[in-house]
């Protein structure tokens, strides 16, 4: 689990130092509001993925927002998207082998977002070309009954609707005074019953990275 959060965080972070080799740099960084649409892949680190290959939790999700930066330190958006989660049944308990079961949902978050390319400048820069940012947020994703195992042994309920709280980065390269690209890594905690199983671990965790494009206006 944390090579997976060490390989997302690595992934945002080449983004700022390639960005960092170009010598134009705008005026000021644009304020007030802003879309993003963005998509790419995610690990559901739900219960029992860990017995099978890496790759079999790995899906995808994409995601509309808008946003609103007040200052140049604190800004805010809500979030739209829809992913797909993978789980896995019981392989201890049941002695059987791994079945991998799925559902889809459709997500609705509200993050709180910081600026720490600012807030961490000395001089309290605001015409950063790349700007690093750090966010907190929290809202609900609404799951479809999905894929379920046919098997005797495991017994759950459909999913449901869960709260969930999610921390990330955001690195964005202004390309003018509009437009930028961005990558997002999150680390996301749904309540435990996201899935339809409640295995008392108190969340299902999901860790995403994802690219895309925004427009300030």
């Amino acid at each position: 689990m944390k090579r997976t959060i060490l390989t997302m965080m690595m992934c945002v972070l080449s983004v700022w130092s390639m960005a960092q080799n170009s010598k134009e740099v705008r005026e000021e960084n644009p304020l007030g509001w802003n879309v993003t649409l963005q998509g790419g892949p995610h690990f559901s680190a739900f219960e029992n993925t860990k017995h099978g290959s890496f790759f079999d939790a790995v899906d995808g999700h994409v995601a509309l927002s808008v946003g609103y930066d007040f200052s140049h330190a604190f800004g805010t958006r809500v979030e739209v998207g829809y992913a797909k989660n993978t789980s896995g049944t019981n392989v201890l308990e049941s002695g059987q082998p791994l079945i991998l079961y799925s559902c889809k949902d459709v997500e609705v978050f509200a993050d709180a977002i910081f600026n720490v390319s600012h807030l961490f400048s000395i001089e309290r820069r605001t015409n950063f070309e790349v700007e690093a940012k750090l966010y907190a947020g929290a809202g609900f994703g609404f799951p479809n009954k999905g894929t379920r195992p046919n098997v005797s042994y495991y017994h759950m309920e459909d999913p449901k609707t869960s709260f969930a709280m999610r921390l990330g980065m955001i690195v964005e390269w202004h390309l003018s005074d509009s437009w930028g690209v961005l990558a997002d890594a999150r680390a996301t905690g749904f309540q435990d019953d996201f899935n339809g199983v409640n295995a008392g671990k108190g969340a299902d965790l999901r860790f995403g990275l994802s690219f895309g494009a925004i427009y300030h206006f």
